[in-house]
């Protein structure tokens, strides 16, 4: 998105990766910087809000930073090991109430996305999970199709749909409210009538310190609209298979971000994650 947004803004945009201890490091790098909204982080519910939750070195919460462009938006499949035996999520929890011993779930980490929605799931539906946490997607997929373990959330992109269709692990359910035209034959967890509101997306977007500018969120905002509409991001979307953000206004954006704040507290609460 670099380039494009570098002409949308009419300035240069240098990008420097900044690892480590859950995003925690670029968002407090971002913090200690002058408030101008010169210097912004691509980040993520992980960055912003998740760490926070269960790290205590991220000395920051999610109302330290503003929103200013939401990117994409990529709901989350259900991918279990290929011979698990049930089709769809609604099989799933039959299935577990029909006796069968307590089931075993991936994730990258305690309080990451991917254990905050499975916990979510198992809370709405009693469904009896065991977490097991992997330092990274790789080596979860690996044991996932090794049959280690049973169950994974996993960003629905490019990769996802290659595991779907080659038959290694197969998708039960697919968060948010529409079924995706690449997997047609998924339902999602709300049509099944297992769930309720269970709405939960991947999203990179920009961030700047809450107290930057007002003008300069807006001027972010504007170019980023212009980022998601245009030919190259959204051919890039396709080869990726990634969900371009319809643009949002400032407002909106802003009221997006509180409301994902707010569910994903609400979720750490009920399973009294803390920080660490």
């Amino acid at each position: 998105m670099q380039p494009q947004l570098q002409k949308s803004l009419g300035s240069t945009v240098l990008v420097d990766n900044v690892a480590g201890a859950g995003g925690s490091i670029a968002v407090q790098k971002v913090l200690a910087a002058a408030p101008d909204g010169k210097l912004m982080i691509m980040g993520t519910i992980t960055d912003a809000v998740l760490t926070p939750l269960s790290l205590k070195a991220a000395k920051y919460q999610g109302e330290s930073l503003r929103m200013v462009g939401l990117l994409s938006q990529n709901p989350l499949v259900l991918l279990a090991r290929a011979d698990l035996p049930v089709k769809d999520a609604k099989e799933l929890v039959a299935h577990a109430r029909s006796g069968h011993k307590g089931l075993f779930y991936g994730s990258i980490g305690r309080g990451s996305i991917f254990h905050l929605v499975t916990e979510d799931l198992a809370q709405q539906t009693g469904l009896k999970l065991t977490h097991v946490a992997y330092k990274g997607l790789a080596p979860l997929v690996q044991d996932l199709m090794g049959g280690q373990v049973d169950l994974a959330f996993y960003p629905l992109a490019a990769n996802a749909f290659e595991l779907i269709k080659s038959g290694r692990l197969k998708a039960l359910g697919i968060t948010g409210n529409a079924r995706v035209p690449q997997l047609p034959q998924v339902p999602t967890f709300n049509e099944t009538g297992i769930t309720k509101g269970f709405d939960y997306s991947m999203w990179p977007a920009l961030f700047m310190p809450a107290q930057a500018p007002m003008a300069e969120a807006q001027r972010v905002n504007d170019a980023v609209a212009a980022l998601v509409a245009s030919t190259e991001f959204l051919k890039f979307c396709e080869e990726t298979g990634t969900t371009p953000a319809k643009p949002l206004s400032l407002a909106e954006t802003e009221r997006f971000y509180k409301a994902e704040m707010v569910a994903f507290r609400k979720v750490a609460a009920t399973i009294k994650l803390e920080a660490e």
